[in-house]
């Protein structure tokens, strides 16, 4: 790793800020980014680094979910089309969800009568397979999905550095950062110093007493596996501990750094308020659909797509209920058609500890360079998903303005029915909401780069 890492880092999040396609870049910027990527894959490159999105299976019960390849991601939208679309009356498995089906055409995975658990995703596979196009130069092949895996790598590097360096400024940030490192890179925990555990501790109890907040980065089942982790960390006859306890202490340790950054810096809860225009045509009263919970699923799923290289988690956003700017109606042979422009507002909560990193902006740049035409389609798309065909059909998004501002009282968003277990659209609680990578660094190369970060 070269001297001017930190440099790279930053140069390409300029790159993504200008809102430039992978496939457009000049051979210079393209070898900047290759750079780039290649000193964040190298710290994502653990297995532990990923979480995995999997469903629990109930024996004689046909549970489906949608999942996350290079060619989609999950989202409440889609699990609810995988819930009642993969079997027919006569129990017969549709294409879409038959585990035989190529990838490309495959958006659900079902529960087989053996099953005691189905994984919804590959992220490892899906993150090597972006780092193998990189490697070769040939960014014309990149999809829209793997740049968003791709961009997703080098935000994480950047925020990464961002972290490191400002860590600096706080004690126990800086402390709770020590032990991140450390943590990355023991070999026997046995012998973990008990300095170490005394911080991972103080760490740990700082991220539960924030459960309100982090609810989508640790579910009800990793606080479980997270209390656990922390009584075995006191037992000397362990050389190693399983991987579920090592991605839940690094989360942990990652969320502790960012939260005591935050307070240090006086970082403010941001929303990015996108504001979308729509032409609505069809039968009277179609803008009541975009009120449904299946519609504002479609919606959400749609906008986190399309800032997904930010980080941003579906769980971050909310939809408004339309407004009516204008409504019209069109008379033909004794049939008559709504015609109607409706507004209405997503708001993507960031709250203050996730802009270490600059969360915030990345999420503003990429709904500012989202394509209408290609967003329409990716909303029609997830309202046939989840059954309301007409408003796919008469739906036309004209405008997208994102604006963002501090939250006077927090913007902190509140775990909602339609995205926990039980709730309409529901995604299991051992998930990753929306299935969106939450990679931490890893590897020996960390104390190398906080040196660089330091004197470079």
């Amino acid at each position: 790793m070269g001297p001017s890492v930190t440099f790279h880092f930053f140069r390409c999040a300029l790159l993504h800020v200008l809102g430039l396609s992978l496939k457009y870049m000049s051979n210079s910027d393209k070898k900047e980014f290759q750079r780039a990527f290649n000193d964040a894959a190298k710290l994502m490159q653990e297995p532990e680094s990923f979480t995995p999105r999997k469903m629990k299976c109930e024996k004689g019960k046909n549970k489906c979910k949608s999942i996350t390849t290079k060619f989609r991601t999950a989202s409440p939208a889609m699990d609810r089309y995988c819930e009642t679309s993969c079997y027919d009356g006569a129990g017969q498995m549709s294409v879409a969800c038959n585990p035989q089906t190529a990838e490309a055409h495959r958006t659900c995975g079902c529960c087989a009568d053996d099953d005691i658990a189905v994984h919804l995703d590959d992220q490892c596979k899906d993150f090597n397979a972006a780092w193998e196009l990189v490697i070769k130069g040939d960014f014309s092949s990149i999809g829209d999905k793997e740049e968003r895996t791709i961009r997703s790598v080098v935000r994480e590097g950047k925020a990464w550095a961002d972290k490191k360096y400002k860590s600096f400024r706080s004690e126990v940030a800086q402390r709770f950062s020590r032990a991140e490192d450390y943590l990355m890179n023991v070999v026997d925990w046995s012998e973990i110093d008990a300095s170490i555990t005394a911080t991972i501790k103080l760490a740990v109890g700082k991220v539960k007493q924030n459960k309100g907040k982090v609810w989508y980065y640790l579910s009800a089942e990793d606080f479980g596996i997270l209390d656990q982790a922390v009584t075995d960390l006191e037992c000397t006859c362990k050389e190693d501990v399983p991987e579920e306890q090592k991605r839940v202490l690094r989360i942990s340790l990652n969320l502790a750094v960012k939260m005591e950054i935050s307070s240090k810096e006086e970082y403010k809860d941001i929303q990015v308020k996108s504001k979308l225009k729509i032409k609505m045509k069809g039968k009277a009263g179609l803008k009541d659909d975009l009120m449904k919970v299946e519609a504002k699923a479609a919606l959400r799923a749609a906008m986190s797509f399309e800032a997904e290289g930010s980080g941003a988690n579906e769980a971050m956003y909310s939809v408004s209920n339309p407004m009516t700017k204008s409504s019209r109606r069109l008379c033909a042979e004794g049939r008559c058609l709504a015609d109607e422009d409706v507004e209405l507002t997503v708001n993507t909560a960031v709250q203050g500890f996730e802009r270490v990193g600059d969360q915030d902006e990345s999420v503003q740049m990429d709904m500012e360079g989202a394509d209408v035409e290609k967003l329409t389609k990716r909303v029609q798309d997830n309202l046939i998903k989840v059954g309301l065909t007409e408003a796919a059909a008469g739906i036309e998004i004209t405008e997208l303005t994102p604006e963002s501002a501090e939250c006077e009282t927090g913007c902190r968003v509140e775990a909602r029915a339609e995205l926990v277990a039980g709730g309409e659209g529901s995604i299991p609680t051992e998930s990753n909401v929306g299935g969106a990578p939450r990679a931490m660094m890893s590897s020996a190369i960390l104390m190398t780069l906080s040196v660089l970060l330091v004197f470079n």
